[in-house]
C-alpha cells in the first residue's frame, strides 16, 4: 500500500495543519499524528520532510498547549525518538531543534513519576546524543546540573 501513498506530501499538506487545530478533543488526534509518524518514518519519508517531523514533534511537546496533555507530549516523545533512531535520519536537520527538544524532554523527565517512563525518555535523549557524535559538546548545558538543583 505504501507506494501509492505521498506521505511526504500528506505531512507536509495535512498533518502540519491538523497539529495547530485547537478545538477541545483535538489531543486525541495529536497523539495519533504521533503515532502515525512514528509508524511512517521507518517506512518512506524524504530527508527533506524531516524538518516537519521535528517541527510537529516540538509543537507536541510544548506543556503551555492545554490540548498537549502528559499522554500527548510521551508519544511525542517516542516519535522523536523513533524519529532519530531511524537509519537515514539527518543530523543536519536535526541540529535547529536540539536545544528546544532537549528542554522539553528534560522537563518531561521532571514531570513525570514513574521510573519506566523516566527510562524511556532518557533513552530518546541517548538517541539523540548518539545521532549528534562530537556535536553534542555545543549541547552539553542540558546535562550540567543546574545550580538551584545543587
Amino acid at each position: 500500500m505504501h507506494p501509492f501513498i505521498d506521505f511526504d506530501q500528506f505531512l507536509a499538506t495535512n498533518l502540519v495543519q491538523e497539529i495547530q487545530v485547537t478545538q477541545l478533543g483535538y489531543s486525541i488526534l495529536r497523539r495519533r499524528i504521533a503515532i502515525l509518524i512514528s509508524q511512517w518514518v521507518t517506512v518512506k519519508i524524504s530527508r527533506e520532510k524531516r524538518s516537519y517531523i521535528y517541527e510537529i514533534t516540538q509543537h507536541l511537546l510544548n506543556k503551555d498547549d492545554p490540548l498537549n496533555d502528559l499522554v500527548v507530549r510521551l508519544t511525542a516523545a517516542k516519535c522523536l525518538g523513533d524519529s532519530v533512531d531511524e537509519w537515514d535520519s539527518d543530523v543536519e536537520t536535526l541540529l535547529p531543534f536540539v536545544p528546544n527538544l532537549f528542554e522539553k524532554i528534560m522537563a518531561l523527565i521532571d514531570e513525570v513519576e514513574e521510573t519506566e517512563t523516566k527510562m524511556s525518555l532518557v533513552n530518546v535523549v541517548s538517541m539523540i546524543v548518539v545521532q549528534l557524535e562530537h556535536r553534542v559538546f555545543f549541547f552539553s548545558s542540558f546535562f550540567s546540573p543546574s545550580p538551584d538543583k545543587e
